[in-house]
C-alpha cells in the first residue's frame, strides 16, 4: 500500500478524507496521513464541503485535562 501511495500521492488525500468523513480517524491523524499541515488540510475539507468535526468534551472531561495540564505544570 505505501508503494500505491508514494506512485500516486493524490490517493493519501484521498484515503485521508475518506477516514475523516467516516471519523476513523481525527483531523490531526488524517492531515499526517495526507501529507500535510492541520490548516491546509482543513482547507481541503472546506473546498470539498465537507463538515469539520469539533470534538465535544464533556465539562468533567475539561476538568480532568486541566488538571492533568496544571499537574504538569507544578501548580
Amino acid at each position: 500500500m505505501k508503494i500505491l501511495f508514494v506512485s500516486r500521492p493524490n490517493l493519501k488525500l484521498a484515503a485521508a478524507v475518506e477516514m475523516y468523513k467516516k471519523e476513523e480517524v481525527t483531523l490531526g491523524r488524517a492531515a499526517e496521513i495526507a501529507g500535510m499541515g492541520v490548516i491546509e488540510f482543513k482547507d481541503v475539507l472546506r473546498g470539498r464541503g465537507i463538515k469539520i468535526i469539533v470534538p465535544k468534551t464533556s465539562i468533567d472531561e475539561r476538568d480532568k485535562q486541566v488538571a492533568r495540564i496544571r499537574k504538569i505544570r507544578g501548580r
